[in-house]
């Protein structure tokens, strides 16, 4: 007898910046022990060894054959999922565009998951790879189950309806975003909808010694995009070092959007001599950039076409390290971070406020070590990746069953 498998659907693999992924990945394993991942991009990283295959369908290809298989095989189904695909689409063109871009790899995708067998299917990201695997399920009559994290529910969000109506279970990692989903959608069955964290490895991601007093580090992690808020972080940090305050920013700044624009306002705020540029490095390493920090900082704002961020995992990966958090009250941020408690919170686009708060913790250590003890106790008892890991494998277990 095989061992159930499962297709996970992803944009790009493996990817530094989505750690939270594998770690769903692994919980899944405890169901389905083949584990077949299929993504439009290759990306630098490690893979664990317990993937049992990485299919990847670059766009563009036609992939002619598979069209031909489920054309010939049922032309009426085949033309109506592509139906669904366009309709589901036409709201917003640049999606549509897309869709119908990506639609030989969706097509293809169903195909590949036919000849392996594969049992279940579930998407990482709501549009996309969530769409494939829609397809999937539509061409081969079999469930799906998908995650929605924040721009996939924000942004790029045109099939967003037809997902939560088709997909079994629909998992997102913060009471704010389930809110917002049945506030917006309320045609959608509320049960489907399930709350659920990613968390974070409290053993490997444990407080180290406090680090000496100067200089004081303030830590930061994330792609350089609209909703990390990284030039009000830089703006602030000009702030602090013209208040005659002896800070450094450790600054692992991952590629994105606005990488260009970041770089250049680093260097016309003058603030470089006191930014240590990190490099990327495996996950389990990451775990020394927050050991040595005094604070960890990310100003979250709202984007551009209201693209904003859920719960960053590094948030909690800091928090697990005894370190406070200075962020913003945007999305799920409040119920990671407890404003006065375990961190601080801050208006977006404040760089004034944001340094007021940063130094606050740089003046009162009595508090900054409170508030690192309190972080810690409260990923213990709400983020602890075991207990996560045993919620996802019973949502997905009655999902499937």
């Amino acid at each position: 007898m095989r061992d159930r498998s499962i297709a996970h659907i992803v944009t790009r693999f493996p990817n530094i910046s989505e750690s939270f992924i594998i770690s769903d990945m692994t919980a899944m394993r405890n169901i389905w022990p083949e584990n077949h991942v299929f993504a439009f991009f290759k990306k630098s990283g490690t893979v664990p060894e317990w993937i049992t295959k990485i299919h990847y369908f670059p766009i563009p290809r036609l992939y002619l054959m598979s069209q031909w298989h489920f054309l010939t095989k049922n032309p009426g189904r085949y033309f109506f999922i592509l139906k669904n695909i366009i309709t589901g689409h036409i709201s917003k063109k640049r999606e549509l565009f897309k869709a119908l871009a990506a639609w030989p790899n969706m097509v293809h995708a169903a195909y590949v998951v036919e000849q392996e067998p594969i049992d279940a299917v579930h998407a990482h990201w709501a549009n996309i790879p969530a769409t494939t695997a829609f397809v999937i399920s539509k061409f081969l009559d079999k469930p799906f189950t998908c995650t929605g994290h924040a721009h996939d529910l924000y942004k790029f969000n045109a099939f967003l309806p037809v997902i939560l109506k088709n997909c079994r279970l629909f998992l997102t990692s913060t009471h704010y975003n389930r809110r917002y989903l049945l506030k917006t959608y309320p045609e959608v069955n509320p049960d489907i909808i399930k709350v659920y964290s990613h968390g974070v490895d409290v053993q490997l991601l444990s407080p180290g010694p406090v680090p000496k007093r100067s200089p004081f580090v303030i830590a930061s992690i994330g792609r350089m995009t609209w909703q990390k808020g990284f030039q009000t972080l830089l703006q602030a940090l000009r702030i602090l070092l013209d208040d005659g305050l002896f800070v450094r920013l450790d600054f692992l700044a991952l590629p994105g959007h606005l990488s260009k624009e970041i770089i250049t306002l680093a260097r016309d705020l003058n603030v470089n001599d006191s930014i240590n540029w990190l490099l990327p490095c495996p996950h389990d390493q990451m775990v020394n950039i927050y050991r040595n920090a005094h604070v960890f900082a990310l100003p979250c704002e709202i984007g551009p076409h209201g693209d904003r961020d859920g719960i960053p995992n590094v948030i909690l990966e800091a928090s697990a390290c005894g370190i406070p958090c200075v962020a913003t009250p945007i999305s799920g941020l409040p119920e990671a971070v407890i404003h006065g408690k375990t961190g601080l919170l801050v208006n977006p686009q404040d760089p004034a406020a944001l340094a007021a708060a940063i130094s606050r913790l740089y003046v009162d250590e009595t508090l900054r070590l409170q508030f690192g003890k309190a972080a810690r106790k409260h990923v213990e008892k709400n983020y602890h990746q075991r207990q996560c890991r045993d919620l996802m494998i019973l949502l997905m277990r009655d999902a499937h069953a």
